[in-house]
C-alpha cells in the first residue's frame, strides 16, 4: 500500500516543495510502515534538486516530521498564528487477543496543547501540533468471574503520551466565523503508563493496586504476557468552529494503526474521541 502528498507553498524562500510518502510491506508476522520525507527546492529554469531526504522506519520519524514542519513553519512568509487547545476525550482500545480475557471498554480522560495555523492556500491551512494527551482503556471484571472465588486482573490502564498531529484543514466562512474540517497523520511517544491491578470476589471489587509500566520489561502487565511499546501513530480526523473572536470549539477522532502490544498474542490499537476548546491568537484575518 503506498499513500504520498505534497505540500506545495509558494511563500517558502524559493519555492520550497515538500514531499511525504508512506508505505506499507509485510514481514513475517506483522506489517511494517516506512516513511519517506522530502523538500525541494523549486526552481523554474532547473527543475527539482533534492534539499533533504529522509527514509526511516516509523520508529525513527518521529523527530523527522517535527524538523519538516519546523522547516515549513520557519521560512512560511504567510502569517502563522499560535493556538491553543485543552479538553475532554473518550479513550479505548480496539483489541485481538486472549492475554486479558475482558474486552477493553473506553475510559474518560483529557489533552491539552498548542499548535500553528499555516496558511497555505485560500482557505488551505497546515496545522501541525503537539499535545500532552492521556489515552488507555479499562475493564470490567465483575460479571466474568465465579462467586466465593478470589480473582484478579487489570482494570484501567493510561498512557501519557506526546502527540504530534499534523492536519490539514480547510475553512469555510460563515456568518458567527469559520467552520473546519481536515486530516492527517499523527506520531506518539509514550512518556509513561500505569495500570490498576485489582482483586474482586462476589461480582465486586475488594482491593486495587497501581503499578507504573517498564517498557523494558517483557512482558510489562503484571498476570498477562502484554508487551507495551512506547511508539503510536495513526490518523487524526477534525471538525470544528473558529468564532469572530479568539475562541475555537473542535472535536477529533484519532485512528491509531499501530499494534502498541509486541507480543504475538495479541493486538492493541489506540482510538479516541474529544472535544477541546482553544484559543488562537494573531490570526491572518484579523
Amino acid at each position: 500500500m503506498l499513500y504520498d502528498f505534497f505540500i506545495n507553498h509558494p511563500g517558502f524562500p524559493g519555492g520550497f516543495l515538500l514531499y511525504i510518502e508512506t508505505f506499507v510491506y509485510f514481514s513475517t508476522h506483522k506489517p511494517v510502515t516506512n516513511l519517506v520525507i522530502a523538500i525541494f527546492p523549486q526552481n523554474k529554469r532547473r527543475g527539482f534538486h533534492y534539499y533533504l531526504l529522509f527514509t526511516e522506519p516509523l520508529m525513527k520519524f518521529f523527530t523527522l516530521f517535527s524538523t519538516a514542519i519546523v522547516v515549513i513553519v520557519l521560512n512560511s512568509h504567510a502569517q502563522v498564528s499560535l493556538g491553543i487547545r485543552g479538553g475532554y476525550i473518550n479513550s479505548g482500545l480496539e483489541s485481538a487477543g486472549k492475554s486479558i480475557s475482558s474486552k477493553p471498554t473506553t475510559m474518560n480522560s483529557w489533552h491539552a496543547g498548542v499548535y500553528f495555523n499555516v496558511p497555505l492556500f485560500k482557505n488551505g491551512y497546515l496545522t501541525p501540533g503537539l499535545d500532552y494527551i492521556v489515552k488507555g482503556a479499562q475493564w470490567d471484571y465483575t460479571i466474568s468471574h465465579p462467586a466465593e472465588v478470589f480473582t484478579s486482573g487489570t482494570s484501567r490502564m493510561k498512557l501519557r503520551y506526546l502527540e504530534l498531529p499534523v492536519n490539514m484543514v480547510y475553512k469555510v466562512p460563515i456568518g458567527i466565523g469559520k467552520f473546519t474540517i481536515g486530516a492527517g497523520p499523527y506520531a506518539a511517544y509514550c512518556l509513561s503508563g500505569k495500570y490498576d491491578l485489582s482483586i474482586y470476589t462476589n461480582g465486586k471489587e475488594v482491593q486495587s493496586s497501581s503499578h507504573s509500566l517498564d517498557f523494558n520489561a517483557s512482558p510489562n502487565i503484571f498476570g498477562t504476557d502484554m508487551n507495551l511499546q512506547r511508539w503510536d501513530a495513526g490518523l487524526n480526523f477534525t471538525a470544528g468552529l473558529e468564532f469572530n473572536c479568539f475562541l475555537t470549539l473542535k472535536a477529533t477522532y484519532g485512528y491509531g494503526m499501530v499494534d502498541i502490544d509486541k507480543s504475538a498474542n495479541n493486538e492493541f490499537k489506540n482510538r479516541y474521541w474529544g472535544v477541546s476548546l482553544g484559543f488562537l491568537f494573531d490570526r491572518e484575518d484579523w
